[in-house]
C-alpha cells in the first residue's frame, strides 16, 4: 500500500527538469513585466484601480475649518451677469470680513474690470487676510495675472496638474516662472491658517529638500512613485487625499451670504474660499470618484481647492496622515512575487477545481491586503501585482503543451485533456 503511495506521489509531482522549465519562463515573464511596467504599460490600468479603492473608502464628514461660498446658476439668473460685478464681488468680502473669518481665499480671476464697484473691490483686496489667484498657464495657454494691486505674497496660482485621462489625482504646492517660485492658491490659505497655530514650514533635518509642516513631512512625488510612471513630476507635488467623493465642505451661495442668511459660526474663524460651482462657467474637472457620479460628474475647481486645504490642514496637525510609497526594490519585490505565487498555484495544480478554487482564493487575499496597505495611506493600488499573478498563470499552461523529456503524455479518451505521468 505504501509503494502504490509513493508511486501516485510521484506520479503526480513534477520532476526537476519540469520544475526548471516553468522557473525560466515564469523569471523571463516577470523581467518583460517589470520592463512593461516601468515604460508605463500598465499605469492606466493601475489608476483605475486605486480610483476603485478611494471610492470603496469610507468618506470623512465635511470639514468644519472651511467654508465655501459659491457662485451658482442661480446667483447668476439672481444678478442677470456672469462674471458678477466688481461691486457685488465687493460686498460680499464685505459682509464676509465682518463675520471676522480666519482667511479668505478668492478663487476668481479679477484681472479685469468689471464695474461698476471696481474702487470698492480695491479697497475690499486690501485686507490683510485675502489671498488671491493667478494661473500660471502653460506653453500652450497663457496665464492670467493676480488682481492689479495685491502684493504677491497674498497670491496663490491654481493651476491643478491632470492625468493623462484628465482626472485630477496630485495637488502642485511650488511652481518655478520667471518671476521666481510662485506658491499655490491651497497652500497659500492652509499656511494663513497654520500660522495662528504657531505652525510654520521648515525643511526637514533628515532631508533639506522636503518640506515638514507641523507633524507631517511632505515628500514630492518622484516621476515613478506608486501606480505612476514617467509623469510630469515638476514644481513639488503630492498625491492628493480626498475628502470625500461628496464636496466634503459645507457650501453656501452667494445669495445667502448677502442677504444675511448663514449662521455667523460657519464662518469665524473658518477658511472661506469664493468661487464658482455653476457648470455654465465651465471651471469643472474629473475626479477619481466621477465613475460614480452620473448626473455630475465633473466637481468645481473651488470645491477641489477646499479638498486640498483639508488635506494639508489635516497632514499638519496629524489628523490624517499623507499617501507613502515603498522604495523601487519593495515595489519589485512585491509584484515578484504575486507573479510567482500565480504561477505556482497553476503549476502545481493538475486539476482545474483547484485552479478555480484557488485563484479567487488568492486574489481576495490580494485585493484585501492591497485594500489594507491604501487604508493605512500606501499609495500602491495592486492593479500591477494582480496582472503578474494572472499572466504567470498562464505560463505553466502554456508549457503543459511540452512535456519534460522524462515524461510521457497519455490522453484522456472521457475528457480529451493531456497529463503527464
Amino acid at each position: 500500500m505504501i509503494d502504490k503511495l509513493l508511486r501516485t506521489l510521484k506520479r503526480k509531482w513534477p520532476d526537476a527538469t519540469e520544475f526548471s522549465i516553468v522557473a525560466t519562463v515564469t523569471f523571463v515573464s516577470i523581467v518583460v513585466l517589470l520592463g512593461v511596467i516601468h515604460l508605463g504599460g500598465l499605469q492606466p490600468f493601475e489608476l483605475v484601480v486605486y480610483d476603485q479603492m478611494m471610492r470603496l473608502r469610507v468618506s470623512l464628514p465635511p470639514d468644519p475649518r472651511i467654508l465655501v461660498v459659491a457662485i451658482t446658476e442661480e446667483d447668476i439668473q439672481t444678478y442677470n451677469r456672469f462674471p458678477l460685478s466688481d461691486q457685488l464681488i465687493a460686498s460680499l468680502l464685505e459682509k464676509l470680513l465682518e463675520l471676522q473669518p480666519r482667511v479668505i481665499g478668492l478663487d476668481l480671476y479679477r484681472d479685469i474690470i468689471y464695474e461698476p464697484g471696481h474702487q470698492q473691490l480695491v479697497e475690499q483686496l486690501k485686507s490683510p487676510n485675502i489671498i488671491a489667484i493667478k494661473n500660471l498657464g502653460d506653453p500652450d495657454t497663457q496665464g492670467v495675472p493676480a488682481p492689479p494691486g495685491i502684493e504677491p505674497s497674498r497670491v496663490g496660482f491654481n493651476d491643478i496638474p491632470l492625468d493623462y485621462d484628465n482626472v485630477v489625482r496630485r495637488n502642485l504646492f511650488f511652481a518655478d516662472s520667471l518671476t521666481g517660485t510662485s506658491f499655490s492658491f491651497s497652500l497659500q490659505l492652509a499656511l494663513y491658517f497654520l500660522k495662528s497655530q504657531g505652525i510654520q514650514p521648515q525643511n526637514d533635518p533628515a532631508d533639506p529638500d522636503r518640506i515638514r509642516l507641523g507633524k507631517a513631512i511632505f515628500v514630492p512625488l518622484k516621476t515613478d512613485s506608486g501606480g505612476y510612471q514617467n509623469i510630469d513630476a515638476k514644481g513639488y507635488q503630492i498625491l492628493l487625499n480626498y475628502r470625500s467623493g461628496m464636496d466634503g465642505v459645507v457650501t453656501v451661495n452667494v445669495s445667502e451670504v448677502l442677504n444675511e442668511s448663514i449662521e455667523p459660526d460657519w464662518v469665524k474663524d473658518k477658511i472661506v474660499l469664493i468661487g464658482t460651482t455653476a457648470p455654465s462657467s465651465k471651471d469643472l474637472f474629473l475626479t477619481p470618484y466621477s465613475p460614480g457620479k452620473k448626473n455630475s460628474p465633473r466637481t468645481p475647481g473651488v470645491i477641489i481647492h477646499a479638498q486640498m486645504v483639508s488635506q494639508i490642514l489635516d497632514a499638519a496637525t496629524g489628523e490624517r496622515p499623507l499617501f507613502q510609497f515603498w522604495p523601487q526594490w519593495v515595489e519589485i519585490i512585491w509584484i515578484s512575487s504575486w507573479a510567482i505565487i500565480g504561477a505556482t498555484l497553476a503549476w502545481l495544480s493538475r486539476h482545474p477545481l483547484i485552479l478555480v478554487l484557488g485563484s479567487p482564493l488568492l486574489l481576495g487575499i490580494l485585493f484585501t491586503l492591497s485594500f489594507m496597505l491604501f487604508l493605512n495611506e500606501i499609495g500602491r493600488a495592486g492593479g500591477e501585482s494582480w496582472f503578474g499573478f494572472f499572466t504567470d498563470q498562464c505560463d505553466p499552461y502554456f508549457l503543459s503543451g511540452f512535456p519534460s523529456p522524462t515524461s510521457t503524455t497519455n490522453h484522456d479518451a472521457a475528457t480529451g485533456s493531456k497529463c503527464f505521468s
